[in-house]
């Protein structure tokens, strides 16, 4: 469609930029938000069937999907693969327990995993995130977590059909629909 069209020629400045890297984080989101608030209702000129759907005539890439990264990136709790070490005390002395997360950002961790926890309707990721490689928690944001909504800020690569104004998702994680 034309908005995957949109979307991927997005992808594709940022990836031809070489602004994946840390260093080249904000140019690498400001393109992508441009892109993704300029698709606004386009993303829904054609019904949404979800990758569910997409298995029945699809089933060997489906399956392969779900052993990569890309549909984990999002997901419930009860859906997650939990590796960070609860309770935690972040830098400015709160502790958080598992109780508090209501969604994993990397569900089936390779890296680093970050937790959100949803406050008075805000998607808060927690100040801290658990560094797989070194077993330990790092600070994440810490001076302005409070101030910083996922569904502002990441959500529109961490999902699939995600509607900027109704900061709203077809299907959590980046499943087929993302591309296809």
């Amino acid at each position: 469609s034309h908005a995957c069209t949109l979307s991927f020629t997005g992808y594709k400045m940022v990836d031809e930029a070489g602004s994946f890297g840390i260093p080249n984080y904000y140019y690498a989101n400001a393109i992508l938000k441009s892109r993704i608030e300029g698709l606004g209702s386009q993303v829904y000129s054609t019904p949404y069937v979800g990758s569910a759907t997409c298995s029945a005539c699809h089933g060997d890439y489906y399956t392969g999907t779900l052993q990569t990264l890309h549909p984990w990136k999002l997901r419930p709790k009860d859906e997650a693969i939990i590796v960070g070490q609860f309770p935690v005390t972040d830098t400015n002395g709160t502790e958080w327990t598992l109780a508090d997360v209501d969604w994993v950002i990397g569900a089936h961790p390779k890296w680093k995993q970050r937790y959100i926890k949803i406050i008075d309707g805000a998607w808060r990721i927690l100040p801290v995130q658990w560094n797989i490689a070194t077993q330990e928690w790092v600070p994440y944001h810490a001076d302005t977590w409070q101030t910083r909504d996922y569904r502002d800020s990441c959500a529109g690569c961490h999902t699939t059909g995600y509607d900027v104004n109704l900061k709203e998702w077809e299907e959590p994680g980046v499943t087929c629909e993302s591309c296809h």
